[in-house]
């Protein structure tokens, strides 16, 4: 079996990931957030490996996928991305039962997109802060997170300096060393005269700054069985944190907050919301 996939969508080609599991496990798809990749979670995944058979894709302009030729970060394109990845997986590495989903921030989104726009297409899925937004919310015209991004540093000369900075400071500091090694290690790419972040600073804006984002209206009727999870530390801010626990009950879904752990909880504690992916995904 392979570890690798390529996947042909318009205007480029999507990389798939397998992360591991019983190759006749239920399948379930990790989900990546902005900026990220699927193989920087590599410890969540080895936890849910002790019960389902994990795939992660790259999302376009993340880990070893390429920004698509029209350079289109648009949200509802990408989850179209991922109807095509679960296509591919079910009808080349189906396991004995439904699609399952993981998705963090962004990647809970474009689940949650996928199976609006294909109800059915995921039998359970656990959404770690995903991104949906309040219908009263107003979105301003310039991002801070983006703003944020364009001001990363792209470059170091090695993955080690890369790993000694992140680790000296927020917020990659509360990363588990485990998954702060996985990202530096997959996030990056070998250059001329070091290492480069694979996702670029101005793909991660475009992504933040894209259209397409679910607003919780066009959810209305979800039927999948749904969780969501935040954790406790930035719920007195505006934000995933503090909009989840209407919006889990608004769709009917069950809610679970994770004290200690702040947006980046899968790979701050990868343990922890690994066992409770398995204690609901495989009830």
């Amino acid at each position: 079996m392979a570890d690798r996939y390529e996947i042909s969508r318009p205007g480029g080609r999507l990389v798939l990931h397998d992360m591991g599991g019983p190759a006749d496990g239920p399948l379930l798809l990790l989900c990546h957030a902005t900026g990220f990749c699927a193989r920087a979670y590599g410890r969540l995944a080895a936890e849910m490996a002790r019960h389902f058979h994990v795939l992660g894709p790259d999302f376009r302009g993340h880990g070893e996928t390429a920004p698509f030729a029209d350079k289109s970060f648009d949200w509802s394109e990408m989850a179209g991305d991922l109807v095509a990845v679960a296509n591919f997986a079910m009808a080349e590495l189906a396991g004995p039962a439904g699609l399952f989903g993981f998705g963090h921030s962004l990647g809970g989104a474009l689940i949650l997109l996928a199976e609006a726009a294909r109800p059915g297409l995921f039998e359970a899925a656990y959404l770690y802060e995903p991104i949906v937004l309040p219908d009263d919310l107003t979105e301003s015209s310039g991002s801070p997170l983006a703003e944020a991004a364009r001001r990363r540093r792209r470059a170091f000369g090695s993955r080690a300096e890369a790993l000694y900075r992140y680790s000296s400071r927020p917020p990659l500091d509360s990363f588990q060393a485990g998954a702060l090694f996985d990202y530096v290690e997959h996030g990056f790419e070998q250059g001329e005269q070091g290492v480069v972040l694979r996702c670029a600073p101005e793909d991660e804006a475009a992504t933040y700054e894209a259209s397409g984002k679910p607003r919780l209206s066009e959810l209305d009727g979800l039927k999948t069985r749904c969780r969501f999870a935040c954790g406790s530390q930035d719920e007195e801010r505006q934000g995933p944190s503090s909009w989840a626990p209407a919006i889990a009950a608004a769709l009917g879904a069950s809610f679970e907050r994770h004290g200690q752990m702040g947006h980046f909880g899968p790979l701050e504690d990868p343990r922890r919301v690994g066992a409770d992916v398995i204690r609901f995904l495989g009830s």
